[in-house]
């Protein structure tokens, strides 16, 4: 018959042949045309694997003046496109049959932005960062509802720029960690071969954010003699005087005892000792001096049968916004987080002579290089030694300003 034309198809289509059985006709390269005897067109590829002959179906005929191509139907000139994809698979050692199946599979069920987030939270997040929960908040406000949808193998980078560019306007910071978030959750799908997509590669935090400008704010001494003095006097609501009294003498972060139960705090050895609730995950072990014991005797009196420090787990963003105001109710001039706490503890530490290294240990930085590979050490004894000292001034600089 010859190589086969539109013209030659188009009078077989849809007319019996008159024969009992099926007619193949050749088209040269391996692509073949089954005529079947009711007048049916089916494209099929010839080909063999370790010398064994192999034909895989690629879809029916359909004729160009048909119209836009159906799923599983094609013309002749897309039915050669084919026979050289193949070809070419076959060339890579790769069998047709194989790759036609995993692309009729991706046609049928593409891969969603929204299935390889969620494929990366449930098989990391959950497992490896403390604050998983506000993550998927973030994704579920901001991500999944704008592109969730969208098939991975189409996404591209001009889709995520408008989501980025609203978020920066109003959250910079956050802006910044969501896309390290998606770069992280999109590197870990290709990684494990779920699915693949480099959208996000060549973006970084300073293409989307400006960024907050890096916090400096230190309290001064008289500003944390006020607070010291009023978490001490019952002038807070509970839940937020034990918070601040403890974030202060600690220097920690207001989410490890936020979430802290009462499991990791060892009132007998006198030590408090966390793991899952650390920012980087790594193990935190800080000793509890003499002078606390009796605020946590009294707490775990109150708390005990919660299970958790403070009684109750509140969101994080609750707790952070109540932090943010309290400048406020002591007449400060200028704001401060609860995160500043944080950072008048070290530099204050600093400034009184305590080693940086214990310091470090203290507040649960992880140590730089080689010390956080091979220093182990908690150095506990000379934390408790830099508490008691921070303890000392914090009662000097409370008689000194509010006698």
């Amino acid at each position: 018959m010859g190589k086969l034309s539109d013209a030659k198809l188009r009078k077989m289509v849809g007319r019996p042949s008159g024969l009992t059985k099926a007619v193949q006709h050749t088209d040269g390269g391996g692509l073949v045309l089954e005529q079947s005897p009711k007048g049916k067109l089916t494209w099929l590829y010839r080909y063999r694997i370790n010398g064994k002959p192999q034909r895989v179906k690629l879809g029916s005929y359909l004729q160009r003046s048909q119209g836009q191509e159906l799923l599983g139907h094609m013309c002749m000139a897309t039915a050669r496109q084919m026979r050289d994809q193949c070809r070419l698979w076959l060339d890579q050692g790769k069998d047709p049959r194989v790759e036609l199946a995993l692309k009729k599979q991706a046609h049928i069920r593409p891969v969603t932005l929204k299935d390889a987030l969620l494929y990366w939270y449930e098989n990391y997040a959950v497992k490896h960062r403390t604050n998983h929960v506000k993550n998927l908040a973030q994704l579920e406000k901001w991500i999944l509802p704008e592109i969730g949808m969208l098939p991975l193998e189409r996404l591209e980078t001009h889709h995520w720029l408008p989501i980025f560019d609203e978020m920066s306007a109003a959250y910079p910071v956050a802006a910044a960690n969501v896309l390290q978030m998606c770069k992280q959750a999109l590197k870990y799908c290709s990684l494990r071969q779920f699915a693949v997509n480099n959208s996000l590669s060549n973006l970084t935090p300073s293409d989307v954010s400006k960024g907050a400008e890096s916090r400096d704010r230190v309290l001064s001494d008289r500003e944390l003699a006020d607070l010291w003095c009023c978490v001490n006097r019952q002038k807070l609501p509970d839940y937020y005087q034990e918070i601040l009294r403890l974030a202060v003498v600690f220097g920690c972060r207001t989410g490890e005892l936020r979430r802290s139960r009462w499991t990791e705090w060892d009132l007998e050895g006198r030590t408090w000792t966390i793991k899952e609730t650390s920012k980087a995950g790594n193990r935190v072990v800080r000793p509890i001096p003499e002078r606390v014991l009796p605020w946590l005797r009294q707490l775990n009196s109150q708390f005990g049968s919660t299970g958790y420090l403070l009684g109750q787990l509140k969101q994080d963003a609750t707790v952070s916004q109540y932090c943010r105001l309290l400048w406020k109710h002591f007449d400060h001039r200028e704001p401060w987080t609860a995160h500043d706490i944080r950072r008048t503890v070290v530099t204050r530490l600093n400034e009184l002579g305590v080693a940086p290294y214990v310091v470090e240990k203290l507040v649960g930085h992880t140590m730089g290089r080689v010390m956080a590979v091979y220093n182990k050490a908690h150095y506990v004894a000379e934390q408790e030694q830099a508490l008691n000292l921070w303890l000392d001034h914090l009662e000097l600089i409370r008689d000194r300003y509010l006698k």
